[in-house]
């Protein structure tokens, strides 16, 4: 055999990771690390050599990466399969070294071709922040495993169920616990069964003032301990942190501990000029999301105009039928308007209005109900003084009568009325002085006004022809000296108009 003679050995001049984590910057449970050597040279491999690769978050970090391949070739890969008690948030480090055999023993690296042994000087890296290491158990999904027993809401005393799926078994010590969101604050969901298994589960039990209409949610854990008890790797006594993803909340899973209000509606209408007047009952309907039963005096508080009134309960609403005290789902609240109400803009419900003021209002299973609610403001639900106003005008066919029609009934003033028959002035002669017609720029003369309803019929001494330009106005003079005469069947004054134009033909306007 011949054997050849080189005085200078192959060394290593490089090293560096070339694999790469299978998500993000973290090689899990079963991923391979892979350190590439090169030499100055062809290198040839006798039996499994390794080097020494440290994985610093541990008590003891070294770690020996195995020959993988690249014999006869100036580059050799070394390979690591990440272990569950593996951990190194730092990144993978090569330390560097002047002298030591590629172990283990009857395993070596030589110069091709010869039997010359490699010199075991290592050019090594720090820690690569871009490789760390995590072979702990990592939690795969999160689900919530409980149905709530009717209709989507969990009641008190209902569990709420909550999993962890880990890539391998654990096991579990204690009591741990995960924070669930309900509402504004926080719960702890206890460890309920799974351990030596894949899944763990967690329950909370819902307490009567809990509420969550929206749905609970799992704030996701960011690597603290459980609270109150711990979970282990599998046959491996590494304790892992409470790292899990979340989720937002569930709609499917709302929590209500008590029954609770789902809307406040009206269930009285104030008539075509969307007014209550003094007299009128306003109705208001308060929902809940299952039947109740409501005794004694409760009330519901509203706003018709500056004033907060009292609407007193009437009775159980069931859609068809007259209130009545049985047991259901809609409590019917009445106020009856009073003068003073006024409200031009909308009546309202200011939020959490309802009160039992001595009554109750309980749940089929006797419990108190909650009764928060949202604000509302009812739109076209006015209430008080609300003037009548000009709602339009037109002729006769023949030109000639003029028919004022109104958004309610007008009539002379009662005191008015009352003085005029002592004095013997006719009701008719109101709207002649109160109002005029003009007909092409000129006042025109009329007679024998009569009243009818929401309407106002106006003879015209000279009839009104085809493509003449009529208008109707107040009287100025009389309009500002003689307020108040013309009136609805509320006292309220009739509210100025001017210069309503209106045609010959017999059109509304």
């Amino acid at each position: 055999m011949e054997h050849r003679v080189n005085g200078v050995l192959p060394t290593v001049v490089a090293s560096e990771i070339v694999s790469d984590p299978a998500s993000g910057d973290v090689y899990g449970y079963g991923e391979t690390i892979e350190i590439a050597l090169e030499f100055d040279e062809a290198v040839d491999v006798v039996g499994q050599p390794s080097v020494t690769i440290l994985l610093d978050d541990n008590d003891n970090p070294e770690r020996s990466a195995i020959y993988s391949r690249g014999t006869v070739t100036d580059i050799l890969v070394f390979a690591y399969k990440v272990q569950s008690a593996d951990l190194d948030l730092d990144g993978v480090a090569l330390p560097e070294r002047d002298q030591d055999e590629f172990g283990p023993m009857g395993a070596h690296v030589y110069q091709a071709e010869t039997e010359n042994a490699v010199t075991g000087h290592i050019v090594g890296f720090d820690d690569a922040i871009d490789h760390q290491v995590d072979g702990r158990p990592q939690v795969t999904a999160v689900a919530v495993t409980s149905t709530p027993a009717s209709g989507g809401v969990y009641r008190a005393g209902e569990t709420v169920s909550v999993s962890l799926t880990y890539d391998r078994p654990v096991v579990v010590e204690d009591t741990p616990s995960l924070a669930l969101e309900i509402g504004d604050h926080h719960v702890e969901a206890t460890y309920r069964s799974g351990s030596g298994t894949n899944t763990i589960e967690f329950g909370y039990d819902v307490q009567i003032h809990d509420h969550d209409l929206d749905g609970f949610a799992l704030p996701a854990g960011e690597g603290q301990g459980f609270h109150d008890g711990s979970i282990y790797s599998m046959g491996r006594e590494i304790e892992l942190e409470a790292t899990y993803p979340g989720f937002a909340s569930q709609e499917a899973h709302k929590i209500a501990g008590q029954v609770y209000v789902t809307g406040v509606s009206m269930g009285s209408d104030p008539g075509d000029d969307d007014t209550y007047e003094p007299g009128d009952a306003i109705q208001v309907l308060v929902r809940f999301d299952v039947e109740v039963t409501a005794t004694g005096t409760p009330q519901l508080s509203l706003n018709p105009g500056r004033s907060t009134v009292a609407a007193d309960f009437q009775g159980i609403h069931n859609p068809g039928d007259a209130v009545s005290p049985s047991t259901g789902e809609v409590l019917a609240f009445e106020y009856t308007v009073q003068g003073g109400d006024e409200d031009a803009n909308g009546i309202i419900v200011a939020a959490n209005s309802l009160n039992l003021h001595g009554g109750s209002i309980l749940d089929t299973a006797g419990n108190e109900v909650l009764l928060r609610h949202d604000a509302v403001t009812f739109d076209g639900h006015l209430a008080g003084v609300v003037p009548p106003v000009l709602i339009s005008a037109q002729t006769s066919q023949d030109g000639q009568e003029v028919t004022l029609t109104f958004s309610e009934n007008v009539h002379v003033r009662h005191d008015i009325r009352t003085l005029s028959s002592f004095a013997g002035v006719a009701l008719s002669s109101y709207p002649r002085i109160l109002i005029d017609i003009f007909v092409d720029g000129h006042r025109a003369y009329t007679h024998g006004p009569m009243f009818a309803g929401a309407e106002i019929v106006i003879k015209m001494d000279t009839f009104i022809r085809p493509g003449q330009q009529v208008t109707v106005s107040h009287d100025d003079v009389f309009a500002r000296d003689l307020p108040g005469i013309l009136v609805d069947d509320d006292g309220n004054t009739l509210r100025r108009f001017d210069e309503q134009p209106l045609n010959a033909e017999g059109r509304r306007i």
